[in-house]
């Protein structure tokens, strides 16, 4: 039996590889930075402030991505994933040609854009911050160093894909009891935890090529059914647990595979809309259709947006469902002049979350998709059908302010450090990781709403973590976090 080792003690990476990744890396940021500035228009007529503020914040989140390309240890380009999202979500929508409140039924004053990308400047600040500094907080945490034996594991990782794929298309068309949901969630993670499992091996030349085609049939299909709901983040999830694993295992970014999706993903977003007229977003409303007749439509929507839509205008629409900062800018606009603080109210229920609905089926179903958007005008009172995203940074300004923002970025970022730190640590770890990464990248929906769920995730993929055959041979897969690290005792949590 072949087994795949990597040495901790890797020796460091020649600095003129270092020098030159770096070289190319700002070569880059700047051709992007004078075409954002010179080569693109304004969606609020602010000026030199809010252009600094947005290039700023488009600087610092791309900090993360640098160090990743240049990194001598292993670890998963999350961190790198997430502040990317930051900087496109609430500083690339400065320089859309889209007017920023033009899908807003509310319309602040222009003034309003600025204080919103000096809040989103120091929320990333903070967040950037409190990761880089958080490495002495985790260091004595226990690390998930279980390596495992993947050839052996395959049968589990076929039989747990396919139940997983299985339940997915069952119930597509079929109204589920919202007790039943969060155990039909978790089921579908395993599975994403195995597909993770099966491309690690065949990364490491381990899955046979029958095995091959049939990880490729499930990719597709998991992204042919999520596209198919109408929601697009059902299509991307487990594609970004691969993603992550890729990463990880091959220390660099698929760049081909990231152009290639956000080639494919700007007429499909475009589309979605039309597809969406026609079919809704929940496949339950429409149990006369079949599968084959949906796929047809989402075609059909797809030559619909390519015959009457121009490239620019799908970029255009594309922007506008990536731009947070229009939501932020209502938010500090009304906070507190209109809109008392909400002093954690959103942050009251969390226990809640955390206690499967299948323990207590009349738990609450708490979701501020509308009241959140109620309570700033941006839909009336007697609007049942529209519901708004409540992005974490929005929440943490909504509920405290500016102090808010900076103490809950910044421990968000301390979660992430304490992430990589426990979780890149072998190859049992990075499938746990790259299925709750996938979820964490949900930065545009509250805080209850995407780390409720976690306790419960972590338990179940960590039980069928133990079910799988480890590799008492392999020597510790993952580098160390950083040289001051070598002189502390580090524990495991699978001694």
């Amino acid at each position: 039996m072949t087994t795949t080792v990597d040495n901790s003690a890797e020796a460091p990476a020649p600095h003129g590889d270092y020098a030159l990744k770096t070289g190319l890396f700002l070569v880059a940021m700047v051709a992007v930075t004078l075409y954002l500035v010179f080569s693109s228009a304004r969606s609020s007529p602010g000026g030199l402030f809010e252009d600094c503020c947005a290039i700023l914040l488009i600087w610092v989140t791309a900090v993360p991505t640098w160090q990743f390309i240049v990194s001598r240890r292993r670890t998963t380009p999350f961190f790198a994933a997430v502040s990317a999202l930051y900087g496109v979500y609430f500083g690339v929508p400065r320089f859309n040609d889209r007017p920023l409140f033009g899908v807003e039924k509310w319309e602040p004053p222009a003034e309003s854009v600025a204080p919103a990308l000096a809040v989103a400047l120091l929320g990333v600040t903070a967040l950037t911050v409190a990761y880089q500094l958080g490495g002495p907080l985790v260091r004595r945490v226990p690390r998930m160093t279980r390596a495992l034996d993947l050839r052996r594991a395959l049968p589990l990782f076929l039989g747990a894909t396919s139940i997983s794929v299985a339940l997915r298309l069952a119930t597509a068309r079929v109204e589920i009891p919202m007790s039943v949901q969060q155990p039909l969630v978790v089921v579908q993670a395993v599975g994403e935890m195995c597909m993770a499992g099966m491309l690690l091996a065949y990364l490491r030349g381990q899955l046979p090529r029958s095995q091959q085609f049939f990880l490729i049939a499930v990719i597709g299909v998991q992204v042919a059914s999520g596209v198919l709901t109408g929601v697009l983040a059902n299509a991307l999830w487990p594609v970004f647990a691969l993603f992550f694993v890729y990463a990880w295992e091959k220390r660099r970014l698929p760049a081909g595979a990231i152009l290639a999706m956000a080639i494919v993903f700007v007429p499909i977003n475009a589309a979605k809309h039309e597809f969406r007229e026609r079919y809704g977003v929940n496949t339950s409303d429409v149990a006369a259709e079949t599968v084959l007749a949906r796929a047809n439509g989402f075609v059909s929507a797809i030559e619909h947006t390519a015959e009457n839509m121009t490239v620019r205008e799908m970029l255009d629409v594309t922007g506008g469902r990536l731009g947070l900062l229009a939501t932020l800018a209502v938010v500090v606009y009304q906070t507190p002049s209109r809109v008392p603080y909400w002093d954690g109210y959103s942050y009251q229920d969390i226990p809640w979350h955390f206690i499967p609905r299948f323990l207590v089926p009349s738990k609450p179903a708490i979701s501020f998709g509308q009241e959140f958007p109620r309570r700033y005008g941006l839909i009336d009172y007697e609007n049942v059908d529209t519901a708004f995203n409540f992005p974490q940074l929005v929440e943490c300004y909504a509920n405290f302010g500016i102090a808010g923002v900076v103490a809950g970025m910044a421990l968000f970022g301390i979660i992430y450090r304490l992430m990589d730190h426990s979780l890149a640590a072998s190859s049992g770890g990075i499938l746990i990781a790259a299925v709750l990464y996938s979820h964490l990248l949900n930065i545009e929906t509250d805080f209850a709403d995407v780390f409720g769920g976690l306790p419960l995730l972590i338990l179940v993929l960590y039980a069928f973590l133990r079910i799988l055959p480890g590799d008492a041979s392999a020597h510790p897969e993952g580098a160390v976090q950083d040289t001051a690290a070598l002189s502390l005792p580090v524990r495991d949590l699978d001694a």
